[in-house]
């Protein structure tokens, strides 16, 4: 690439790229003191680009404002310009984990030192959203983790307004997919997939491939070459038993120390090994997606085509505008002798149509249930359907009478 010159800045290399949103990230020398920095680059002119991608970097850049912590690059400043907004930050000599193979032993202290670095950012209310291998970089020579991009980063507890949902498929948890509020459990079941990916040594795009219909990740295949309670611990991760990073740090903490204790680490589960892989590693960027709401609807395909059949089932059978004129007519006269006649059957055929969507709607929720696992919003669903029917079959129940 040619080199060109940011404000006091002289970029060396293009790290990555985003097109779609306007996005360039440099490589770059500070012009005053010589050290490298990182800078990620926003320009209307780029192809595609629109006021979304500045708005997802300035959003990023005030994420980054409140962080302060060793383990993420230090944020140095932005350059605003007329065509386009630019982040400049600390850059960190070291690779991701998707660019390098790590032993048991170095992963489990990979999963604590992110859990420590997920622990102080959620002291600050943020949810990163985006934790996989490729966000985050590790030191071998100094045994140390670091987590980068915060693009999809926002604050806890909040609900998005936008139609898509930021993330990285295999990566997501079913709360998440389904753009439920955003919680620090979000970040812990990334870690979770994480620890999964690298310990299995699959590549990171294989993961979504190897989810279940219940979105379950199959742990269980770690059984020869990982210790049971770390399994467990990672289940946990995965099924959202821990509120926050500290209490799923303790429990960690607290599981190591009695496995050690225990000499539970025996010669089937050696720290030193390299995750076992059925062929040859080759590690690509398991690329971050943005889901449109079509794409969710897509697994709520059966209930969608329930109700629309008995919506149409209903509407196709014509209604007989002017026997509603008579009835009207009659009401004026006080002649009640048209409302069975006409107003029962009337009723009759919405009832069906509103039974419709109460056999929709019940499906969804058990089906919506049963993907996230959740027994409670399974027997919801059901009462759902049962109370949005019970109207109905108690007008059939009378005028059948």
């Amino acid at each position: 690439m040619i080199s060109q010159t940011i404000g006091k800045y002289h970029t060396e290399s293009i790290l990555g790229q985003n097109y779609s949103q306007g996005r360039i990230t440099y490589k770059a020398i500070d012009g005053a003191n010589n050290s490298e920095v990182v800078i990620k680059q926003f320009r209307f002119a780029t192809q595609n680009s629109d006021w979304s991608g500045y708005k997802a970097l300035e959003k990023e850049i005030q994420i980054l404002e409140q962080l302060d912590h060793p383990s993420i690059p230090k944020y140095l400043g932005k350059i605003e310009s007329s065509d386009g907004l630019c982040l400049i930050q600390e850059y960190i000599n070291a690779p991701n984990c998707e660019q390098q193979k790590l032993s048991q032993k170095k992963i489990l202290i990979l999963a604590e030192q992110i859990l420590e670095i997920l622990t102080y950012i959620q002291s600050k209310n943020i949810v990163h959203k985006d934790i996989k291998p490729a966000n985050i970089l590790w030191d071998r020579d100094n045994e140390k983790a670091y987590l980068v991009d915060f693009g999809f980063s926002s604050l806890m507890h909040s609900h998005g307004a936008s139609s898509t949902l930021a993330g990285t498929v295999g990566f997501m948890s079913p709360q998440q997919f389904f753009k439920r509020e955003i919680s620090p459990k979000n970040d812990l079941y990334s870690l979770g997939a994480t620890l999964y990916v690298l310990l299995s040594g699959i590549r990171s795009e294989e993961l979504g491939n190897q989810l279940d219909s219940r979105w379950e990740i199959p742990v269980n295949t770690l059984k020869n070459i990982v210790p049971e309670h770390i399994i467990n611990w990672i289940k946990s991760l995965l099924k959202g038993d821990y509120n926050n990073a500290e209490i799923a740090l303790d429990k960690f903490k607290t599981l190591e120390k009695a496995a050690k204790t225990n000499n539970n680490y025996s010669a089937t589960y050696s720290l030193s090994k390299e995750p076992i892989s059925t062929s040859e590693l080759k590690f690509e960027s398991g690329k971050s997606q943005e889901l449109t709401k079509g794409e969710v609807l897509k697994s709520l395909l059966i209930p969608s085509c329930l109700i629309i059949l008995i919506v149409y089932f209903a509407a196709t059978h014509s209604i007989n505008w002017s026997s509603i004129l008579a009835l009207f007519s009659s009401f004026q006269a006080k002649d009640f002798s048209e409302l069975k006649t006409t107003l029962f059957p009337l009723i009759n055929r919405f009832g069906i149509i509103w039974l419709g969507l109460a056999v929709g709607r019940g499906a969804y929720k058990v089906y919506e249930a049963r993907l996230l696992g959740e027994e409670d919003s399974m027997i919801e669903g059901l009462l759902v359907t049962a109370t949005m029917a019970a109207p109905v079959i108690f007008f059939k129940i009378i005028i059948s009478g």
